[in-house]
């Protein structure tokens, strides 16, 4: 596997191409557009900078379950990512709707498009108005189209694109836009190089597929996960709902994932559980049975923020909300 320093010393091609891609019928899809010289300098530095960037984290070996600080980075191969499971009752082998089979299959259909941009379909300005798509990537490559690596986005850069929208900037400068405006982030999610992968961001390679319900391949060792606390049991209707639950709602495993990385669950208890929900007003007994947690389909949401402690009561009027955020208050840490 390549290393941090090899990446950090990584040379760009002299040659780019903006690549956007979408997702239809389950099948990634993607056009090209040429840069302009004055876009290719500034993408270029971006590129160049998160290289340098990816040379200073710590590299961490790449879990589906794991969380990713700030200075830290997956380095992966292709074939270092899992397989998702089959579902019951598929024919080993088969495909339904075109869906592949797991997230190997998947990122070796974005490499394919990436490695050869210039076989691409070029982009022109009527279908990018129309078009929604899940992400840009930007490709350097040598004289002889070779030697390519990319550096992709979930990001619909077209998000904005309208026609005979009027800008005004500051200062009153008016300027009428009839032609479709890209829109580009500071960061890159993922850079690929062949079968090389480094993900700056945790979530990245699940969120960039998760339309193919690759999210869906880490919920089993999640569970596994949470039913291993120590001090709290699942029963195993319990750990099968959350599972099955977590499977067709991506946003389940995301707070999964999410909850799963907050420190105080080492110390849950069922009867902590219990105080938890007879403080807020809420039953006590709603998730809990004998010493093991229970719960049934259409409370799972609800058991993730019981156990993110994701409830307070209004300071105005004492109505029970969710908080949207965990963060802890500056001087309140205790």
């Amino acid at each position: 596997m390549r290393g941090a320093e090899e990446w950090s010393s990584r040379d760009l091609g002299e040659n780019s191409v903006l690549v956007m891609g979408w997702r239809k019928n389950r099948r990634l899809h993607a056009c090209r557009l040429k840069l302009a010289s004055s876009m290719d300098a500034e993408l270029r530095s971006r590129a160049v900078a998160t290289l340098a960037e990816i040379g200073t984290r710590t590299v961490r070996h790449y879990e589906q379950t794991a969380q990713l600080e700030e200075d830290e980075v997956f380095l992966l191969e292709v074939g270092d990512l899992p397989a998702r499971q089959q579902p019951t009752g598929r024919r080993r082998g088969s495909q339904e709707d075109g869906e592949a089979e797991d997230q190997q299959a998947e990122v070796s259909a974005m490499i394919a498009l990436l490695s050869a941009p210039g076989e691409l379909d070029p982009l022109d300005a009527d279908d990018a108005r129309d078009r929604s798509f899940l992400f840009y990537a930007i490709v350097f490559m040598d004289d002889k189209d070779d030697d390519v690596v990319a550096f992709l986005k979930r990001h619909n850069s077209a998000s904005v694109l309208r026609t005979g929208l009027l800008l005004g900037q500051w200062g009153q400068t008016v300027t009428r836009v009839d032609q479709p405006v890209l829109v580009f982030a500071q960061d890159f999610d993922l850079v690929i190089d062949g079968e090389a992968i480094a993900s700056l961001k945790a979530d990245a390679i699940q969120r960039l597929f998760a339309d193919i319900e690759i999210g869906g391949a880490a919920v089993p060792a999640l569970v596994k996960q949470l039913s291993d606390l120590p001090k709290i049991a699942f029963s195993p209707t319990a750990r099968d709902t959350i599972t099955e639950a977590c499977r067709r709602r991506r946003l389940l495993a995301r707070r999964l994932q999410q909850l799963l990385a907050q420190p105080h669950l080492a110390d849950l208890t069922p009867a902590k559980v219990k105080r938890y929900l007879e403080r807020t007003g809420q039953d006590p007994n709603r998730l809990i049975e004998g010493n093991r947690i229970v719960v049934s389909d259409e409370d799972v949401a609800f058991l993730l923020d019981v156990l993110g402690q994701a409830h307070y009561r209004g300071g105005y009027d004492d109505l029970l909300r969710r908080a949207d955020r965990s963060s802890l208050v500056p001087g309140h840490d205790g």
